[in-house]
Formats: C-alpha cells, structure tokens, sequence
C-alpha cells in the first residue's frame, strides 16, 4: 500500500543527489513535459483512464499527477517519473506508474488501479497457455493419435481445451444460471 509522505528514498527522486548542470538540463525536460502536458490535462474527465502516480489518502486512492500517452513514450521513462514526482499534489512513497481511471467524486480526484487487473489477467493466461500446451503435447502421444486415426476426435480427457473465455471465473461473485 503507498502512502502519502515526505519522499527522499530514491536515487531518481532525490534532488540532492543531481549535480547543477544535471538539474538544469533535467528540470529543463520537465519544464518541457509540462508545458506539452498541461493544455490536455488541466480538465480532467470522469470515468476517463490516465499514465500517472496515486497515492492513498486513508482509504481512498487519490490522483497525484498524470502524464499524457505522447509524452510518455516519447520522453525517457526517468524523466517521466522525475515529472510526475515533481508535479505531484502530494508526495508517495515508493512511487509507481501505473494506469489510472479516474472518478470525480465530491471534488475529490479517487482513482482505480488497471494495471493491476491487467497483471491478474496476464497471470491467469500464462496457467491457461501452459495447460493448452500440455493438452497439445498429450494430444501428440501415440494412444491420443491411434484414437484421433480411428474416431475422428481426441479422447475425451483432452476435451475441453482450455481457452480465454471463462479464464477470470474464479472471481465470479454469483453464479450466473
């Protein structure tokens, strides 16, 4: 969990550690970043996802500071994080970049993590590929082919194969009839 404090800890966030000339050209790039940045994100839209920073303020998520997608893979992703660190309402600790959709409620800018939900689905289908693998791999032995020559179809325990659709059903919250 993030929370909100002063922020030294990073090598990459700590103004102290970049020498005069570094700090000017690097505080340059995010001066430039900014300034590209600030005409598209000055009105934030609800329900819209951002690039950006989120910190926890108690219980709620809240948007520190967001980036554009142009921006993003057009800068390197150092300054990206020393923009975002340095633009930010609030200081986090631990910073990370992730995919934010926001919500605007009661003035308040909460915001939800995607890019945790795209991890969980990419774990989900890295066991789905792995046991497709495994049904292709047992539909190669010899008794599988003898049965898939003779019938037409492989034997029964390699049926289903395992696909996308209903990869996520462990997190059903009702059986759906």
């Amino acid at each position: 969990m993030t929370e909100i404090n002063n922020y030294s800890s990073n090598d990459y966030m700590d103004t102290d550690s970049y020498s005069d000339s570094d700090d000017d050209s690097s505080f340059d790039e995010i001066d430039e970043i900014y300034a590209e940045d600030y005409p598209e994100l000055k009105n934030k839209t609800d329900a819209k996802y951002y690039i950006g920073f989120a910190g926890y303020n108690r219980w709620r998520l809240i948007l520190s500071n967001a980036i554009t997608a142009k921006s993003f893979f057009k800068y390197s992703y150092e300054s990206v994080m020393r923009y975002l660190y340095e633009y930010s309402i609030f200081r986090i600790s631990n910073p990370s970049v992730d995919v934010l959709q926001l919500f605007i409620v009661k003035n308040t800018f909460t915001v939800v993590k995607k890019t945790y939900w795209i991890r969980l689905i990419q774990r989900h289908w890295k066991k789905t590929y792995k046991e497709r693998m495994n049904h292709y791999l047992k539909r190669g032995h010899p008794n599988s082919q003898r049965v898939f020559a003779m019938t037409g179809i492989y034997p029964a325990h390699l049926y289903p194969l395992p696909s996308i659709h209903g990869m996520l059903s462990a997190y059903q919250t009702e059986q759906i009839i």
